[in-house]
């Protein structure tokens, strides 16, 4: 089996489980939008953001250091290194989790008293250390290269219980936020028990981590890892001054149009970001075989995949924004669709160069992975402040858009520059030249009275099929990627049949 084989046969299953937990997770969107409003849709989106924030820095960068550490120890069969390395790793989160416990309790209870009620503070003091906690044991699970125990706990069982604990809060308690938050809380306990139990079950006991915790990992964990803190840090802004600048200057009801398009336009990232679940460790074991040729190979196979599943899905989800939007969010949220056009053109591109920071960060190169995500957050901090003033949720949105690309393109830099090529070729324009022509012109269409959304949808679907037909034409995928593409696809029409 080569190793885009094994990378796809693993994401085949991600692929299917981040299918279904998408589709949950747009559900749970969707009530919580529909039911709340996009004031209360804005502020729930405003505490996820703070939650997200100190998880960042509670982490300091450890998860993917966790990831690269255990998948080396694990294919070379280092207990001690192993067990030394999750028990040191989980203690230091802890202690991190405590300390920024006691710093959110003063910050909310001095520049959010008037926004949240204080039931709400509470709520969100109890998440911090679960919602940093879990992270840490997805990157366990992650580095000894498993993926469907992920999928289960990330996918099924925590937006199954978040749905569900909501929809009884809400409708039979009269909670809303803090039904959201409740229901958030006991989604997390019950994951980090089950990810405990698997980690406990099916990799290493519990009890042999305590026993072999005899080597000291946490230097060179950190050591590792403070190139990515430092770069997580100003990731914060890259990420997150979009809606912290909305919340200042802007209403709720903003934040909310904005993460209703942004949620949509995240969904063109499903297929490729399956392929960058099993894309870091298994080229992290190549890197550290230091088999060249297999690194050259997958990571090319790679990209076309990514870029062929993300230019259909942008294509798909930008022509029928309307409609979709229409269907999960309904009318309130109507005015989201110009935002979602520029959120998604930014999605593409992060998605359409494949895995470049995975594969800086693989080649040890995470201090080129720092200065590219520090360079597209200063430039997302310079824009988002007067483009906010300006143009509102439009400006925050273009914002966005452009530090994205601006990041991943310093990325392809930094991906010739360690390897030699960008792997790049004129049948990746060829492929792409239809779906970004049709893309203004049913824009444009959809814009005019009286046409049906549904027409442009099955416009959409005839363009889509033609482009397939185009990929064929110029035999963008090789005879050995068009084999493992088969086989993959096969097992996840069986693996769909045995779930029916």
């Amino acid at each position: 089996m080569n190793n885009t084989e094994k990378i796809l046969k693993s994401s085949s299953i991600i692929i299917v489980g981040v299918i279904i937990g998408k589709t949950l997770g747009i559900i749970n969107q969707a009530l919580i939008g529909r039911l709340l409003g996009p004031n209360g849709f804005g502020d729930f989106a405003l505490i996820l953001t703070i939650l997200q924030i100190t998880t960042v820095i509670i982490l300091l960068g450890t998860k993917t250091g966790v990831v690269k550490f255990i998948s080396g120890y694990s294919g070379s069969n280092d207990k001690v290194g192993l067990s030394s390395l999750i028990t040191q790793a989980s203690i230091f989160n802890f202690l991190m989790s405590l300390i920024i416990v006691i710093i959110s309790f003063f910050v909310l209870n001095i520049f959010f008293v008037d926004k949240f009620s204080k039931t709400t503070i509470q709520l969100i003091l109890l998440l911090i250390p679960f919602y940093a906690f879990y992270p840490l044991l997805e990157g366990i699970v992650r580095g000894f290269g498993n993926t469907k125990y992920k999928v289960i706990a990330e996918n099924l069982v925590k937006k199954l219980v978040r749905i569900i604990v909501f929809l009884a809060l809400f409708y039979y308690a009269g909670f809303k936020i803090e039904g959201a938050l409740i229901a958030l809380f006991i989604s997390f306990i019950i994951v980090v028990i089950f990810i405990l139990f698997i980690i406990n079950s099916k990799f290493i006991s519990i009890k042999e981590l305590w026993q072999n915790n005899i080597r000291d990992e946490i230097r060179g964990l950190l050591k590792y890892s403070w190139p990515l803190a430092f770069s997580s840090y100003i990731l914060l802004l890259f990420n997150y001054i979009d809606i912290l600048s909305l919340s200042y200057f802007k209403d709720s009801s903003d934040v909310g149009m904005y993460v209703a398009a942004f949620g949509i336009s995240a969904l063109i990232g499903i297929v490729p970001q399956s392929f960058t679940y099993m894309f870091f460790p298994t080229i992290s074991h190549l890197v550290h075989s230091n088999e060249r040729t297999e690194i050259m190979k997958t990571f090319s196979s790679t990209v076309k995949l990514s870029y062929v599943f993300s230019l259909f899905g942008m294509f798909i989800i930008l022509t029928n924004g309307n409609l979709l939007i229409d269907i999960i969010y309904g009318d309130a949220y109507v005015d989201s669709y110009k935002i979602l056009i520029l959120l998604g053109l930014g999605q593409f591109t992060v998605y359409a160069t494949g895995p470049t920071g995975s594969m800086l960060n693989a080649l040890g190169k995470t201090r080129q992975t720092m200065i590219c995500d520090i360079s597209g957050g200063v430039i997302n901090l310079t824009l988002n402040i007067p483009f906010v003033i300006l143009w509102g949720t439009i400006g925050v949105a273009l914002s966005t858009s452009i530090s994205i690309m601006a990041r991943n393109i310093m990325t392809l830099y930094y991906i010739k520059k360690n390897l030699g090529s960008l792997l790049f070729s004129k049948k990746y324009l060829i492929i792409g030249l239809l779906p970004l022509i049709s893309i203004p012109v049913l824009f444009t269409l959809t814009t005019l009275e009286g046409l049906n959304n549904y027409i442009s949808f099955l416009a959409s679907l005839l363009l889509g099929g033609l482009s397939v037909y185009i990929i064929y034409l110029i035999n963008f995928f090789n005879e050995e990627e068009i084999n493992t593409l088969t086989v993959v696809f096969k097992k996840v029409i069986a693996y769909i049949k045995i779930k029916k």
